[in-house]
């Protein structure tokens, strides 16, 4: 079954690559737990309204996408998408329980979700290569195989 594929503007996923990753920086910087908790629900949402109908991806289309018209676009998995976009949540659920339980190892956890999600938004290895390259049947890391 081919992958249900949708087209957006490359700058807006950057955009929301590099904003919701900033923001995790942001609330391990400041420690403040509720930018995580926003961190989360925009994930969440990513999830459930698809990647071109993302809350981020919508925010940048209204307004800068509006001011510099996009020169290119990317085309996205849905299904791939989604996959990363609900593990992103699910992921900051765990570490936002875990700083409201065990605060120090909270934060901890929320230092490698923040270099989890750098390394992802630089492009190496985000959860949606891995879902792609899991569904051709096998993982780039351990196949070989190019996604």
């Amino acid at each position: 079954m081919a992958p249900h594929v949708v087209q957006i503007p490359r700058s807006a996923f950057a955009f929301c690559r590099w904003s919701l990753t900033g923001l995790l920086w942001l609330a391990l910087s400041t420690r403040q737990a509720w930018i995580l908790g926003a961190v989360v629900g925009l994930l969440a949402l990513s999830a459930i309204l698809r990647v071109d109908r993302s809350p981020m991806v919508v925010l940048y289309r209204t307004t800068l996408g509006r001011l510099f018209p996009p020169a290119s676009f990317e085309f996205m998995d849905v299904t791939a998408m989604r996959f990363a976009h609900g593990a992103g949540a699910i992921l900051g659920i765990f570490v936002l329980a875990a700083i409201l339980r065990y605060p120090r190892g909270g934060w901890v956890a929320l230092a490698c979700f923040c270099g989890l999600k750098t390394i992802s938004a630089l492009g190496f290895c985000p959860a949606s290569k891995l879902f792609v390259c899991l569904r051709k049947g096998g993982c780039c890391a351990l196949t070989g195989n190019r996604c």
